[in-house]
């Protein structure tokens, strides 16, 4: 399928499916996928139950990363990059995880991130 919505070429042939998702009812066509095409840009494409395209819709990264931590939490890192950990280090008291993160603050306030 392919559509071009403002501009932009979004292709489920040369695109990567990134997770899908189809009814369980073996008698319905009823399907839903997200994608990633070549150039990086996430849209979903949701089908009726009678196979027929329904919706075509280009996502914001935010948007198809919400969708992956609800539906595929598995692929949110290989899509979006490794995420920071909350888990206070090994033997480490509450103060002590304090203290890392307030490192890793004034460590981003003077790079300016």
């Amino acid at each position: 399928m392919k559509r071009i919505i403002d501009g932009t070429t979004y292709d489920t042939d040369t695109a990567t499916e990134v997770y899908s998702d189809a009814s369980s009812n073996p008698f319905s066509l009823g399907y839903w996928g997200l994608f990633q095409t070549r150039h990086g840009a996430f849209f979903k494409v949701v089908c009726d139950h009678d196979g027929e395209t329904h919706t075509f819709t280009p996502l914001s990264d935010s948007e198809a990363q919400k969708l992956l931590e609800r539906h595929a939490n598995h692929l949110v890192e290989k899509y979006f990059g490794p995420f920071r950990s909350t888990a206070r280090p090994r033997g480490g008291s509450p103060s002590e995880y304090r203290s890392v993160w307030q490192g890793e603050l004034r460590q981003r306030r003077r790079l300016k991130i």
